[in-house]
């Protein structure tokens, strides 16, 4: 397996995150373990970029989303001020898109949890 510090493959990235949906103890372990060694910058992009993918699985793409609103909830005041406003403003339009396309109701939901949280934590900051 790669280093997690330099874990750039969206691939291995889905096979990290796989990993983490494993029902046995030790494997999800490793995972998670790995998964927290990752930059957040880096974790940030690839939850998104992962969710994105359509040929990752539901239960994949749902748990990069619930991982993506722990992020942005828990460390927004590191995240957010990282990107360029045109990377907040791309993020912001992707998930409001995603939220309208998407079929799965269980995609949506988490969608909308991590809309919510941007809305939540962006209040006073955008002027339209």
């Amino acid at each position: 397996m790669h280093n997690s510090k330099t874990m750039t493959s969206l691939q291995d990235f889905n096979n990290l995150i796989t990993r983490m949906l494993f029902p046995e103890n030790e494997a999800r372990k490793e995972a998670e373990k790995q998964y927290e060694n990752i930059e957040l910058l880096t974790k940030a992009q690839l939850l998104f970029q992962l969710f994105m993918d359509q040929n990752a699985g539901v239960e994949t793409r749902s748990l990069c989303l619930v991982l993506m609103r722990r992020i942005l909830s828990n460390r927004w005041d590191e995240l957010w001020p990282a990107w360029s406003k045109e990377n907040q403003q791309q993020f912001c339009e992707q998930l409001l898109k995603s939220a309208t396309e998407e079929q799965n109701a269980v995609l949506r939901k988490r969608l909308t949890d991590v809309i919510a949280e941007v809305a939540r934590s962006t209040i006073g900051i955008f002027s339209f």
